[in-house]
């Protein structure tokens, strides 16, 4: 063909085959993704939030939690009728209240079965003081559950084990750092010690 003579729009190729079926792909890959997303799996249910079980050995292997708070000590509790006696040892008692990482449930829980119960606790003397008379007892020992624990300035925690006067020949003989074995009544709990009244120390305590 010379230049300048007409072009025959018969003779040009045609783009609408092109254009149709890209449409056509381009709708059919809408439709597959479409059914995809209709036909997908349903997600799983969202796994349920961990629960703090209290296990039945969480008296023997306390759960960890806070620090006491310090508070007032509650009103004296009264002895419970009969004076069972407490099933806690003087150790495991302690170990549990003063850990400063016990789960409150747990604490509060050996506190229940002692506070209010006749106790016979074995310890080592910390202090021994005479009151002036006319106090509601004439002597207090101070009693940690540990030997290690006299050398230690503060954070005892002790027992402070309130004796009558008639218990008062025996209690002046105690010397500090010496083992014994006290009965008594456990009749409240603060962050200050373990109050037991009534105290009376066992025969060996006197030789």
């Amino acid at each position: 063909m010379s230049r300048g003579e007409p072009v025959d729009a018969s003779t040009r190729p045609s783009l609408a085959p092109a254009i149709v079926g890209g449409g056509l792909a381009m709708l059919a890959a809408m439709l597959t993704g479409a059914f995809q997303w209709l036909t997908r799996p349903a997600p799983a249910p969202p796994a349920p939030a961990p629960t703090l079980a209290l296990a039945a050995s969480a008296a023997s292997e306390p759960l960890r939690t806070a620090l006491l708070s310090p508070e007032e000590p509650p009103p004296p509790a009264v002895l419970r009728p009969g004076g069972e006696l407490a099933p806690w040892s003087f150790v495991d008692f302690q170990s549990t209240v003063k850990d400063p990482a016990v789960d409150p449930r747990v604490r509060e829980r050996v506190l229940d079965e002692c506070v209010g119960r006749k106790v016979i606790w074995e310890g080592y003397v910390d202090a021994v003081l005479p009151l002036p008379p006319g106090a509601d007892a004439a002597w207090t020992v101070l009693l940690c559950e540990e030997e290690r624990l006299l050398s230690q300035s503060s954070f005892k925690q002790p027992a402070i084990c309130r004796f009558d006067a008639d218990e008062a020949e025996g209690v002046a003989r105690l010397r500090r750092g010496q083992k014994v074995t006290i009965h008594g009544d456990c009749t409240d709990h603060s962050p200050r010690g373990t109050i037991v009244l009534h105290c009376r120390l066992e025969e060996t305590a006197l030789r």
